[in-house]
């Protein structure tokens, strides 16, 4: 791993109610991305309804493609649980995949903040949803 190598991995609710996981460099140009109808096809088809959760991985590459590969494989009602308790990620990832990780927690207002200074227009995605 290079020093300063950091990768995202986040987790969008569509408007069907799917979820899609990724992983990025930029949190900002990926998320802008999706929202302009680029990107992942499950997103531009389905519809962005909402970030649900962020984290920051201080891995290489091929760890974080890793941790990605490993969510996607959980059922929706375990990625609800990590959503609704974000630090539970990082537990299963140690428990499961059998290697410590470097990680944290980002706040989703924080990157809707940078998204929105990058992007103004897209600022209404980033609102509050209940």
């Amino acid at each position: 791993m290079e020093k300063g190598e950091a990768f995202w991995i986040y987790i969008i609710e569509c408007q069907d109610g799917s979820f899609y996981v990724g992983m990025t460099e930029s949190i900002v140009n990926r998320l802008s991305s999706h929202l302009m109808g680029k990107g992942s096809l499950h997103v531009k088809h389905r519809k962005w309804r909402r970030l649900l959760q962020c984290w920051i991985l201080f891995e290489d590459r091929t760890n974080v493609a890793r941790v990605e590969k490993y969510i996607k494989t959980l059922t929706k009602t375990i990625k609800e649980e990590i959503v609704a308790s974000p630090e539970l990620l990082q537990q299963r990832i140690t428990n499961n995949l059998k290697w410590p990780i470097k990680m944290r927690v980002v706040e989703n207002f924080l990157v809707g903040r940078k998204v929105v200074e990058s992007h103004p227009d897209l600022a209404p995605y980033f609102e509050q949803v209940n």
